[in-house]
């Protein structure tokens, strides 16, 4: 079906002899591959007058002489002729056929079809006129010279140029877990009929009347005249079609349409269909990856051609001046990695989605979705028709997946915006229930594990000496609160945005003790002064605790200059440090200050410090959070129950200045052991 490009050869060389004697050539530029990207690159740089003058060398280890593959696009006779391709096209289709599912007119677009002999013949023809140097060999190795010139080493040859264009196959990186590697692998026959079997008009794109086994494997039907067509068998899957499984399935479908046919041609290869990225290996602007290693081909189709051909335009307008342009990532890459990952762990629901997409969506609106030409909301409207359950739930894990890989501010980020929402519709208490949640696991939990961090070896009477220990520093500073509550509070602030911006900056890896403190202040401030009236609401509930000066504060023009110079100085670190995570934290604290004060803390507090917390005690102390959270238990259990008890015991308005009492007497010696633990400990971002 989506016959773009070549088949991709696996190819390992070893250079033995390093004695090799090398014949030298120096070239303007140099043509890594003879391939259709390269082909149509050279033709428009001739068309342009681009190459007068110049030498120019072919790196291609085939001879490039028989019909090795055909492109096969979609597109108006209009853009045809603006890409300048007119000219090579040997047929093409006016009518695409869904075998079962679909027929229809796909005009003012016509599928088009271009034999490789015919490109490869049209550039050496056109290359006659010019200085040219066909190596017929493998490229083994490259570098950039001093002078910005590449050294280029075959076989036999030392090639130095000023320009290369390569297009050989790409390599990629492994596939992380939200993305898929399979094949489209073909294999097919140009026959010829005893009797008139075709429609020259109407090309059949997929006929999934053919078992599928385990995979998502159609036919794919070019009919050149009413007795000569290509019949190709295609699989997407991540075990490649064999030559034994295509001759069988071949044969079987073929008795549907004529019992005596002569095999005049074969054509097999195999696409990569992968969502994983590209490895890009370039030098400087002067080196230009071309086609497929430039990422043109389309993941879920294979369809290049169509592209290489923009792409083979762009180039030859500006060059020599042109810089490395990668694909930018779009939605659409979202939709090739889901389909890719659906064809991967469900090959059987393959056969649904393209059947249900022809059924139910007009072919030219499927042919434009594939080619990225629709709207957000005709997007949406093709996945309307669609099987909805299975995309929802890929897009699901493929959002979990982008969330962990994301810096941790992503996550309480997207927390406060829908927070706003709910509170928007009046439906806070969901948001109540999550924090709340939050707060007695991880957010108690990661301050549960000090012991694993002071203590070398765990045992009962180490735990006790310990927890002893814990809870007279605990209790030192609740005796501070009954007598100088003011002192105990400011160092309660002071302490909080030491740990706070300690745990940040760590995650963030910056090393800079003054701008941490400096950071944790910014995010108490953005906090509390950005709530002035429940501050004085929550101050007021200290005995022995004066609030007048923020009451006069909040009763002046003061508390917008101060709201100002916060959010300010959280600008300047963000630039000074040059962090995101600054930024994106500033964003959603400002945000939080439509929401109430304790929702803000609780965001913050559980879902960043805490969480940062959590990871680095994760990769400090080696072990699983499944590990973490059964040895934290005990004292998270024991700390959570004295909180409700102390919480609900009271039955005045005192309550929240309890709360947070209790939070700091708890707090202090966890920020002591914390403090060792990142002061020995190197963390990872």
């Amino acid at each position: 079906m989506f016959r773009t490009s070549s088949p991709y050869l696996e190819i390992n060389r070893e250079v033995k002899d390093i004695n090799i004697q090398y014949q030298s050539f120096n070239f303007d530029l140099v043509f890594v591959g003879f391939g259709a990207a390269n082909c149509l690159l050279i033709l428009r740089l001739i068309e342009k007058g681009k190459l007068k003058g110049k030498s120019i060398g072919i790196i291609e280890p085939s001879k490039k002489n028989k019909n090795d593959r055909t492109f096969c696009f979609w597109s108006t006779k209009e853009e045809l002729e603006e890409l300048h391709l007119q000219t090579l096209v040997s047929h093409s289709w006016k009518k695409i056929k869904i075998g079962g599912v679909s027929e229809a007119n796909i005009e003012p677009l016509k599928y088009w079809h271009i034999k490789g002999i015919d490109l490869y013949e049209e550039t050496r023809g056109k290359l006659k006129k010019y200085n040219v140097q066909y190596i017929n060999s493998h490229l083994i190795s490259s570098e950039c010279m001093k002078d910005d010139t590449f050294s280029l080493v075959t076989k036999n040859e030392k090639l130095i140029a000023k320009y290369v264009f390569d297009s050989r196959p790409p390599e990629y990186y492994l596939p992380k877990k939200n993305e898929s590697h399979i094949y489209q692998s073909f294999y097919g026959w140009k026959i010829t009929t005893n009797e008139q079997s075709f429609d020259s008009e109407k090309m059949v794109m997929m006929d999934f009347n053919v078992p599928q086994g385990e995979f998502t494997q159609f036919v794919y039907v070019l009919p050149f005249d009413s007795r000569n067509a290509l019949i190709e068998l295609t699989r997407f899957g991540i075990e490649k079609v064999t030559l034994k499984e295509a001759n069988k399935l071949l044969k079987e479908y073929l008795k549907s349409i004529s019992q005596n046919y002569t095999i005049n041609e074969i054509e097999a290869g195999v696409i990569p269909m992968s969502s994983a990225q590209i490895k890009s290996h370039t030098f400087n602007e002067n080196w230009k990856n071309m086609g497929a290693r430039n990422n043109k081909v389309k993941c879920t189709t294979g369809f290049a051609f169509h592209e290489m051909a923009k792409e083979a335009k762009s180039i030859s307008l500006s060059f020599p001046h042109f810089k490395m342009k990668q694909k930018s990532i779009s939605r659409f890459a979202f939709y090739d990695r889901l389909l890719l990952k659906i064809l991967v762990e469900k090959p059987e629901k393959g056969k649904l989605i393209f059947t249900t997409l022809f059924a139910k969506v007009p072919t030219i609106s499927v042919l434009n979705f594939l080619q990225e030409k629709t709207s957000w909301f005709k997007d949406i409207l093709l996945f309307s028709k669609l099987p909805k359950m299975i995309f929802i739930k890929m897009a699901v894990k493929d959002f979990i997946f982008q969330i962990k890989q994301r810096p941790i501010v992503i996550l309480p980020l997207l927390f406060t915006l829908f927070s706003l929402l709910m509170y928007w519709l009046e439906a806070s208490k969901p948001i109540i229930g999550i924090l709340l949640l939050s707060f007695f696991t991880i957010g108690l939990s990661h301050g549960a594990l000090d012991h694993l961090i002071k203590l070398k070896e765990i045992s009962s009477s180490s735990i006790i000496k310990f927890s002893g220990r814990y809870i007279f520093k605990a209790l030192l500073y609740g005796i501070i609160w009954s007598i100088f509550p003011d002192i105990a509070l400011f160092g309660f602030l002071v302490y909080s945005a030491f740990h706070f911006g300690q745990a940040d900056f760590k995650e963030w890896n910056i090393n800079n003790r003054f701008g941490s403190i400096m950071w944790g202040f910014i995010v108490l401030s953005l906090i509390l002064f950005f709530h002035p009236n429940e501050l004085i609401t929550i101050l007021s509930q200290f005995p022995g605790f004066s609030n007048e000066l923020i009451i006069q504060i909040n009763q002046t023009n003061t508390l917008d200059l101060i709201q100002f110079l916060i959010v300010i100085s959280g600008v300047f670190l963000g630039l000074r440090y040059k962090s995101k995570g600054i930024g994106l934290t500033l964003l959603y604290l400002v945000l939080c200050s439509f929401l109430p004060l304790l929702v803000s803390f609780g965001i913050y507090f559980t879902l960043q410090h805490s969480k940062n917390g959590w990871k680095h005690l994760k990769q400090g102390l080696g072990h699983s959070s499944k590990k973490l959270f059964l040895l934290s238990l005990p004292f998270t259990l024991l700390a959570t129950f004295l909180i409700i008890v102390v919480f609900f015991s009271l039955k005045n308005t005192n309550q929240w200045a309890v709360f947070f009492i209790m939070l700091s007497c708890l707090s202090l010696p966890h920020v002591i052991t914390m403090n060792h633990f990142y002061s020995k400990k190197k963390i990872k971002r």
